[in-house]
Parts: structure tokens; sequence; C-alpha cells
């Protein structure tokens, strides 16, 4: 009878071994996962700032014509599509930048984020000269 509790206790051990063995293989493999998938996919919207200290704002505003935003913003306050562009400088360079980058992150209210996904094709330079240019809207 001792022997046979011995083989028990024996064949116990290997199965508890191996469960933990694959429990913490499969753990790592979903750590693994989780990781590769923050890295692929970065938060909604992470931080964001300037990377230019000098902007050309004639280039910007060239990209702001050829890029169609004229099409629906205007350097006043009247409304096209989009809202009036003019004192937006108040709110702030990086409320600007997260504006263009993000564009369902502020969304005014009665108006539908119907700003396209575009600006992800530009340069980040020319997205500061815009906002450089857009600034000027006083």
């Amino acid at each position: 009878m001792n022997i046979f509790l011995n083989k028990y206790i024996s064949i116990m051990r290997i199965l508890l071994a191996i469960m933990f063995l694959f429990l913490f293989v499969s753990c790592s493999k979903a750590n693994e996962n989780y990781e590769n998938y923050i890295k692929n996919n970065p938060p909604k919207y992470e931080e964001v700032i300037f990377y230019y200290d000098d902007f050309d704002i004639n280039n910007g505003e060239k990209k702001f014509i050829t890029l169609t935003c004229s099409n629906c913003h205007s350097r006043e306050d009247n409304v096209i599509i989009g809202p009036g562009l003019k004192n937006i400088y108040k709110k702030g360079d990086n409320y600007i930048l997260r504006s263009i980058l993000y564009p369902d992150e502020y969304i005014l209210e009665g108006y539908k984020n119907l700003m396209p996904n575009i600006y992800k094709n530009e340069s980040r330079k020319d997205i500061e000269d815009i906002i450089a240019y857009i600034k000027t809207f006083k």
C-alpha cells in the first residue's frame, strides 16, 4: 500500500509540475501578446508635442489650400462646413495640433466630425507650418 501511495504522490507531483509549466508558458505568451498589442496600437491620444522651432507660414498657407482645409474652414468666424478659425490660436498650439491629428477628439457642439484623415500622410513639418499659418487668423 505504501508503494502505491508513493507512486500516486510522484504522479501527482509530475502532473502539478506540468500544470504549473503550462500555466507559466500561457501567461508568458499572453503577456508577450499584450506587449505586442500595446506596441502596435499606441493609446489613441498620445502626448503631442511640436517637433520644430521654426515655421514656414507660406508653406502652411499653400498646404492649407492644397489640402482643401479652406473648403471647410474660413479665416473668419463664419461657418462653411466646419467652424471658422478666427482667433483659434487662443486655444493654444496643442489644441490645434491635436485637432488636426485627432479630429474626433475635440468636436464642437453642433458639428459632426467630417475632418478627413489625409493629414496622417503629411509630414509633421507641413502640419506645423499649417498651424503657424492658422495662428495668423486674428
